[in-house]
């Protein structure tokens, strides 16, 4: 920041603080402590004898989003798991808002795409650990709507629903093309987004319809 500005002075006031102030727990810890706890992983901001550093902030920047991506593919939530599931690995060079974010105008149907791509959605797979009582396992998690008996997940809903074969006719310019042994991955990466934001919505209205809900 330029010399003079408000923000820069009150940050250099909080890092003359830092010695007095606690760090043992970082809510209470002063402005330039809870700053440099962020940026101690990947850069080099004090001297031996504690001197304030500048930082190269595009390095910093950079290595940040190294460190973010790293994080988010080593983490073991399930539903962070279930979005690397559906997009693929992530890497600092594709690391860019999902396409139908802009593609698709109509809220309803960037937000019923958004739950399915993230796992946030209507289907049982998710809804069951809502649900009062034990957490059924995954394998019991079965879909209510049609009687092929299997995990009401996405791969189901998408291909295998008997109750929703209507909604697959009615989009079926999202299946002419596509192989018999399509991924999840490849059927939400390959296709017109608003199409299939469409269909999302389509078919959440129709789980919903049948479900009573």
């Amino acid at each position: 920041m330029a010399d003079g500005r408000m923000a820069k002075d009150a940050f250099i006031e909080s890092v003359r603080l830092m010695p007095h102030c606690t760090q043992a727990n970082s809510v209470r810890a002063s402005w330039a402590t809870q700053v440099a706890s962020l940026l101690s992983p990947v850069a080099d901001l004090f001297t031996a004898d504690g001197t304030p550093q500048r930082i190269d902030v595009q390095s910093v920047h950079d290595n940040l989003r190294k460190a973010f991506l790293q994080s988010v593919s080593d983490s073991c939530s399930s539903m962070t798991m279930s979005y690397l599931f559906h997009t693929g690995a992530l890497n600092r060079a594709t690391y860019t808002p999902a396409v139908h974010l802009r593609a698709v105008r109509y809220s309803r149907m960037r937000n019923a795409l958004s739950q399915l791509r993230t796992g946030s959605h209507w289907l049982r797979v998710r809804t069951a650990l809502w649900e009062r009582g034990k957490t059924l396992a995954r394998h019991e998690r079965l879909c209510s709507r049609c009687d092929r008996g299997e995990v009401d997940d996405e791969f189901h809903m998408v291909w295998n629903c008997t109750a929703l074969q209507q909604q697959r006719c009615d989009h079926a310019a999202l299946f002419a093309g596509m192989p018999a042994d399509a991924s999840m991955q490849q059927f939400l990466q390959q296709q017109d987004q608003v199409l299939l934001a469409g269909f999302a919505l389509a078919c959440r209205k129709e789980c919903r319809r049948l479900e009573g809900d």
